[in-house]
């Protein structure tokens, strides 16, 4: 257990998660690198992520070696979550994850991160993932052609063109 103390996990990490996230390839957890410390070559390095409940595949990466003082990048793209553990949510669900660091069958370092799982009708990214809203609202909700009549109103007012129609002339200096 020597060996904890010389390898470094660096990542970024997503506080909650829900099905629309991953569907928009917006994952949890992303940038993971892993580096060593020691003043040896670290070889057959394998990392394994997984949960304390039901919501994802088991990950497993595989490394020949780990270089000494180089960080090594850690492809997440991979990670497959399971939709109907989602799709079953009625409420917010807390969970861990856990990040290990094997050499042969030996742990070398483990990181465990909380994160919230949230039902499908539960959109938490109002302030963290603006870009997502747009998976939540409807097109053809009555509310939204309040919102462009305003836009168009608002474009008339400043003398410009109303160019509300460019996805429809695949023209892309005309507005949505």
């Amino acid at each position: 257990m020597e060996n904890i103390k010389q390898i470094h996990i660096e990542k970024e990490t997503a506080n909650f998660l829900n099905l629309s996230m991953y569907q928009n390839q917006i994952t949890f957890l992303s940038n993971l690198m892993i580096s060593s410390e020691s003043d040896q070559i670290l070889e057959k390095i394998r990392i394994d992520i997984d949960t304390d409940e039901p919501w994802m595949e088991r990950y497993s990466y595989q490394l020949a070696y780990l270089p000494v003082g180089l960080s090594v990048k850690i492809p997440t793209d991979k990670i497959m979550i399971k939709p109907a553990y989602f799709i079953q949510l009625s409420e917010i669900e807390r969970s861990l994850y856990y990040i290990r660091i094997y050499q042969d069958e030996n742990l070398l370092m483990e990181e465990r991160v909380e994160i919230e799982l949230h039902p499908m009708s539960f959109f938490g990214g109002f302030n963290a993932l603006p870009e997502l809203l747009a998976s939540y609202v409807t097109p053809n909700h009555s509310y939204i052609y309040n919102i462009k009549n305003k836009a168009i109103t608002y474009l008339e007012e400043q003398n410009l063109p109303v160019k509300f129609e460019g996805y429809q002339y695949e023209d892309p200096v005309r507005i949505l």
